[in-house]
């Protein structure tokens, strides 16, 4: 904003603030009431992704097909499901050994 107008901060201010009365737009109301709208958007929130979370949980094995014959068996068959964490996360760089501290 340029100081060099001042009139021009005042009539910002004024167009800025809220004008009083203004009616609500068409088909709402205002938000009125005494309870804690916060918590209440809190435990919504909660609910969605506990629901989430239990519907996800419970089709997370179509993406597996884990073999639980031997330790090797196991490896290479999640082989997959890792290598695509590694690209999801970012980890796609060769590891260098570690060196002896």
């Amino acid at each position: 904003m340029n100081l060099q107008y001042p009139w021009s901060a005042i009539i910002f201010v004024l167009l800025a603030a809220p004008v009083s009365g203004q009616a609500p737009l068409a088909g709402t109301a205002p938000l009125t009431g005494n309870r804690d709208f916060a918590i209440e958007m809190v435990d919504a929130i909660n609910n969605f992704l506990v629901k989430e979370t239990t519907a996800v949980a419970a089709s997370r094995t179509r993406f597996w097909s884990r073999d639980f014959s031997s330790a090797d068996a196991y490896s290479k068959s999640i082989e997959g499901n890792r290598s695509s964490l590694r690209r999801m996360i970012g980890a796609v760089d060769e590891r260098l050994p570690a060196s002896a501290l």
